[in-house]
């Protein structure tokens, strides 16, 4: 049985370089609707998403990250957004190629 489920799970590739335009508002609100709906411990569903794209937070978060996970290297890969999730006890982050959520 092949359905698209099964095919993006199949082709599915990590990111580690990301190029510095962000992608539009439209997309912006798929990641994060579907970042809502991931699977979450005991089922809550009840996540909060924070997408970070000020650059002088964007640089502190990366060396704060960095300070935790004993390295110099930017734990981002260099993505011009930076999206926090917190799932109840968790703070979970995750790195992706944003476009501005907010204007500065």
């Amino acid at each position: 049985m092949d359905n698209e489920v099964i095919k993006a799970i199949r082709e599915r590739r990590s990111i580690r370089r990301f190029k510095p335009e962000q992608i539009n508002d439209e997309e912006l609100k798929t990641v994060l609707e579907a970042g809502t709906w991931a699977a979450s411990g005991k089922g809550k569903q009840d996540p909060w998403i924070v997408a970070v794209q000020n650059k002088e937070t964007c640089d502190m978060l990366r060396k704060m990250n960095a300070k935790l996970m004993g390295t110099e290297a930017d734990p981002y890969y260099g993505a011009p957004t930076i999206a926090l999730s917190r799932q109840r006890r968790a703070l979970i982050l995750v790195t992706l190629p944003l476009r501005n959520l907010f204007h500065t």
